[in-house]
């Protein structure tokens, strides 16, 4: 997108990032994401500014942030020319790095608010010194800050939303301003957004849209979706509605199907609205996640659907767009020096020496397998596995739920014990250790399981996992 020839402001800026440079009239913006989070301006394809922001971690050292950037420019084979720092404004520091090669010359200017840091990228060609002392005057320019007079503002926020459009298929909604877009933006039927606050790890809006006749419409997508997540999250954690309800929405003339759930783990609570309609050959489904202390979190899913402007596809133009379910269809066979495990098909695996990683992406659960060679007995065994149990329960984030014990699992007999550990985020890990002995060697089993995916149907898979373990 380049910036419109008829903006003679003196400046340009962003009033909701907060941030304004004198505008580069010799130059053009190339791109800039919905988000706002990344802009580009260009002389030509080898000159080069960037703009990107980036929310500022709690535990950020801007000391060390500024050795590290020094050290890595030069680690790349580039010369220090300038290494300068300010920090005389401590909401505003700013460090300013220039190296170059034979060919490049690198400008660096971070600025480092209470909310971001902003990065102000130059990459100019060494032989064209004019553009080059033009662009690093220019980058001098550039504060973290907002002017009312004189500027053209790039920010496109209104009302505490940015409005996405999808022009292919005639789609447009309103996106919450602190949402920065985690999809593909070249994607044709799946649009994700979440939060852009490092505190804020749940929130986000997913906008998807599918074939209507790979799907069998939205009421029965929606009951699919409804019945699949009661199976899948953790019941002790999640109170849904009763059933998939057909609701009436202003800004569409078609019936809403759609259901919702709130859960309350470890570490936060949030709400869940899912609502899928049928527009001419494709079904939508809108996902509205929002942490609860959002308060009137019903009324804020509320207004996004209300925002939604949908008029129908041109199927003979986009086409089919299919659904990706990755869930298991069969189950497949994997050995591990004399073990045979059977696992969903739609684990992945990984298999490297005497360890073996199988990860499965719909409930995060993994399980790690590793071979301990030179143990003769199940004693052994049994004080191998008595003693990770020990080293455990001495780590304040792990509490033991049920200690080391015998128990014969399909043909083998193990020991084994359960843990929940707590991670730094706040999360509950759910972990399973098993123990067992073959020709000399003891196979340890570890299944960790998140929080969110601990339910019984979770639960009994990896039992069923381990009851099917086989040796030669």
């Amino acid at each position: 997108t380049g910036l419109e020839a008829a903006v003679t402001s003196k400046y340009i800026g962003d009033s909701y990032y907060g941030w304004y440079m004198e505008n580069p009239k010799d130059m053009y913006m190339d791109y800039r994401s919905f988000d706002g989070i990344e802009t580009s301006f260009s002389f030509d394809e080898n000159n080069n500014i960037y703009v990107s922001i980036s929310p500022l971690d709690e535990d950020y050292d801007f000391e060390k942030d500024f050795i590290t950037g020094k050290t890595t420019i030069t680690s790349e084979g580039y010369s220090l020319v300038k290494a300068d720092k300010d920090t005389s404004d401590p909401n505003a520091k700013v460090m300013n790095i220039q190296a170059k090669d034979k060919y490049e010359f690198i400008n660096i200017k971070r600025i480092v608010t209470d909310k971001y840091h902003i990065d102000v990228f130059g990459y100019f060609e060494n032989d064209k010194t004019e553009i080059k002392d033009e662009g690093v005057r220019i980058m001098s320019t550039f504060k973290a800050s907002y002017l009312s007079d004189d500027i053209y503002d790039l920010s496109n926020v209104e009302d505490g939303f940015r409005t996405f459009s999808a022009e292919d298929i005639n789609l447009s909604f309103d996106v919450p301003e602190g949402y920065y877009m985690s999809s593909y933006e070249d994607s044709q039927n799946e649009f994700q957004f979440d939060s852009f606050n490092p505190d804020d790890l749940v929130s986000s809006l997913i906008v998807n849209v599918y074939s209507k006749s790979e799907t069998d419409g939205a009421e029965k997508l929606a009951q699919n979706d409804y019945n699949h997540n009661k199976k899948l999250i953790n019941e002790s954690l999640v109170e849904f509605s009763e059933g998939v309800i057909n609701k009436e929405y202003k800004s569409l003339s078609v019936p809403v199907y759609e259901y919702d759930y709130t859960l309350k783990s470890s570490a936060y609570g949030y709400y869940v609205r899912d609502s899928f309609f049928d527009l001419g050959e494709y079904v939508y489904n809108v996902t509205v996640k929002c942490k609860m202390s959002v308060g009137d979190y019903g009324a804020f899913a509320d207004t996004i659907i209300n925002s939604i402007d949908a008029e129908e596809i041109d199927a003979e133009k986009i086409g089919i767009l299919l659904r990706n379910v990755p869930e298991a269809t069969d189950n497949f066979n994997s050995k591990i020096g004399n073990a045979t495990f059977v696992l969903p098909n739609n684990y992945y695996e990984t298999v490297e020496g005497n360890t073996a990683m199988y990860l499965d992406p719909v409930s995060g659960t993994n399980i790690l397998v590793q071979i301990v060679p030179s143990v003769t007995t199940m004693n052994q065994v049994k004080a191998a596995i008595k003693e990770v149990e020990n080293s455990q329960k001495a780590i304040k984030e792990v509490t033991i739920l049920s200690s080391t014990a015998e128990r014969k699992i399909g043909s083998n007999k193990y020991y084994t014990f359960v843990m929940k550990q707590e991670l730094e985020d706040g999360r509950l890990m759910y972990v399973h250790q098993y123990a067992t002995l073959n020709n000399g060697s003891l196979y340890s089993i570890s299944v960790a399981c998140p929080e969110l995916s601990y339910s019984e149907y979770y639960k009994k898979q990896f039992e069923d996992i381990i009851e099917k373990v086989t040796f030669k």
